[in-house]
């Protein structure tokens, strides 16, 4: 009998985070063994055969680069980043150059292909025929402006990362012909790969995985109904938390993977921290693109895990991170009623960017960076100033406080998007 674990090697479970205990997206998973399925998927739309013609997208008057922690704590204008988002995507123009598959999506399938304007990544957006088009462009826009506002460095890893963005509607699309495609494209080898990427399809939720190392390769799952399946959470959030998390794996991408597994902390951090970080970054780039505001998302996330703690009875203040450092631990607190101590991560990291005391951009791209060079625990004493342990203990006493000390916390640094 074959058993199919539903997380792979180094990776949080491919969970659907609709429910609002979870975090913004469902989560990553890195490593992807071929024969290990990653659950990242579902989908079909009441729209009959998409066009194949590209997206058209008018172009800006000029364009953009990068964002970048301003020194005031002042936000832009919405008509201000609405237009530089638009520049961004602009960024976007397709490429013509082969993927690493020679099998064509299915007919009928809508395609972009593109490269971040730091040419450290590459982008493959198919949207399986089913799929609302207007939900594709959705993805393409806010999926590549956050690569495009949050960028690769040059140094993160060696080569270019190759990312595919597969969208579908849960029930209209054709799960096996989608699955077809998908293992061609990650070159599988296993009898087993078809099985194992179609049986989740029509539950699952978005998320992503980290396909290879060498060559750097990731796939972004989106199912999607007649409109997104988050519907009470901005796609925004959704698609620069995906992007974060690559971002963060794609440090690991020269480091030796073997010792990987679901009961080990994953190589870029464990997973409150993974989360915490990417749920921060992504409430920053949605704000910025005027699609969510982030003093009042981060507000109702501190609201939302000082209830969730104040009703626990079962673990104690200094132990709620360490219920949620690999992905097997993830699981066992999501089935012993836990499920809000991984998203509490998202609040950890908002106490241990003021523990700090540093732009909170520069703390987290700088944490990445040292994961590159020197593994995660070394990186967070060298960034954060202190041993995971000992912030364990200042997060439980940070959880006793009353809810307005914890809420003064919520600061938000400006972004110069220009």
């Amino acid at each position: 009998m074959r058993v199919v674990l539903k997380f792979v090697a180094v990776g949080a479970l491919l969970l659907s985070c609709s429910d609002s205990g979870r975090s913004v997206a469902s989560t990553t998973s890195a490593g992807l063994d071929s024969h290990t399925s990653n659950a990242l998927e579902t989908g079909k739309s009441e729209v009959g055969s998409l066009s194949t013609k590209p997206l058209k997208v008018e172009p800006p008057e000029a364009p953009t680069t990068t964002l970048s922690v301003a020194a005031s704590s002042s936000s832009n204008p919405t008509q201000t980043t609405a237009a530089n988002v638009a520049k961004q995507f602009a960024l976007c123009a397709s490429i013509d150059e082969p993927t690493s598959s020679d099998q064509e999506p299915p007919a009928g399938s809508l395609t972009r292909r593109c490269r971040t304007s730091s040419g450290k990544a590459t982008f493959y957006f198919v949207a399986y025929p089913g799929t609302e088009p207007h939900l594709f462009e959705d993805v393409v826009v806010s999926v590549f402006a956050a690569a495009e506002l949050f960028p690769l460095p040059d140094n993160a890893f060696s080569g270019i990362a190759d990312v595919l963005v597969a969208v579908w509607h849960r029930f209209r699309s054709e799960h096996h012909e989608i699955a077809e495609h998908r293992c061609a494209y990650r070159a599988s080898e296993s009898p087993w790969c078809i099985e194992d990427l179609q049986e989740p399809m029509i539950s699952q939720g978005i998320g992503m995985s980290m396909l290879s190392r060498n060559p750097a390769m990731f796939e972004i799952v989106w199912p999607t109904q007649n409109l997104h399946i988050d519907s009470d959470v901005s796609h925004w959030l959704l698609a620069a938390h995906e992007w974060v998390h690559i971002y963060g794996l794609a440090h690991t991408a020269n480091t030796d993977g073997s010792v990987e597994g679901p009961a080990v902390v994953p190589l870029d951090g464990p997973i409150w921290l993974r989360e915490g970080l990417a749920d921060y970054v992504a409430a920053l780039i949605a704000d910025y693109a005027g699609e969510a505001d982030f003093l009042s998302t981060y507000s109702d996330w501190v609201v939302q895990t000082h209830t969730e703690f104040g009703a626990s009875i079962d673990v104690l203040p200094a132990e709620v991170l360490a219920y949620c450092t690999t992905p097997a631990s993830q699981v066992w607190a999501e089935e012993m009623g836990g499920a809000w101590q991984c998203p509490a991560g998202r609040v950890a990291v908002l106490q241990l960017l003021h523990l700090a005391g540093q732009d909170p951009l520069e703390l987290i791209t700088g944490y990445f960076q040292q994961v590159a060079e020197a593994g995660w625990e070394d990186a967070f004493r060298l960034v954060f100033g202190r041993l995971p342990g000992v912030f364990y203990e200042e997060f439980g006493e940070f959880l006793l406080r009353p809810l307005d000390q914890k809420k003064v916390l919520v600061i938000k640094p400006s972004f110069d998007g220009s």
